[in-house]
């Protein structure tokens, strides 16, 4: 449902506004605003942990001397 809703608001809407004056805008109620923030956040955050684990996980890299 939440797809719909923003599909509608960010594609389909500001096309038909240019043609026709009956174009609906969904509200997208707060809690569910507020859940996408939280869902989209902890994704981030659980993304990067994960970058951050394999590049402790790896052994340093020795630093060879070019000369």
């Amino acid at each position: 449902m939440i797809v719909i809703i923003i599909a509608n608001n960010y594609v389909l809407f500001p096309y038909l506004e240019l043609f026709t004056d009956k174009a609906i805008m969904l509200e997208l109620p707060e809690g569910l605003f507020t859940l996408l923030t939280i869902g989209v956040g902890g994704y981030v955050v659980s993304r990067s942990g994960e970058k951050i684990a394999q590049s402790l996980k790896k052994p340093p890299e020795v630093i060879k001397n070019q000369e």
